[in-house]
């Protein structure tokens, strides 16, 4: 009887990832719908503009939670991610041995 009860576990729980599948399916669809949701995911993903009112009006009230917005991460996003930090880098000078340096933490 454990064998059966463990079968029927396992069989649910594999309904249940289905059924979770096909509803993150729908959900994503109706986000790529969503142009509200496209735009808020631009900033997300390639940064905020300095000032509030640049934002399209659906967007500003996510203003003064910005910091804590995020994307699951994909390769899609990681690789808007570092283009967006690449477009604010710069290049360090380069260095020898000896040369003294000062550590900065954002």
């Amino acid at each position: 009887a454990p064998t059966v009860a463990h079968i029927r576990t396992v069989m649910a729980g594999t309904h249940d990832s289905i059924a979770e599948t096909s509803r993150l399916q729908k959900l994503q669809q109706a986000a790529m719908s969503d142009q509200e949701y496209q735009a808020l995911k631009h900033y997300v993903l390639n940064g905020f503009p300095k000032q509030r009112h640049e934002l399209p009006e659906g967007c500003r009230q996510y203003w003064k939670i910005r910091a804590d917005l995020s994307i699951e991460e994909t390769l899609e996003t990681t690789e808007a991610m570092k283009r967006a930090y690449n477009q604010h880098a710069r290049p360090l000078p380069d260095l020898t041995v000896g040369t003294m340096v000062a550590v900065q933490n954002p």
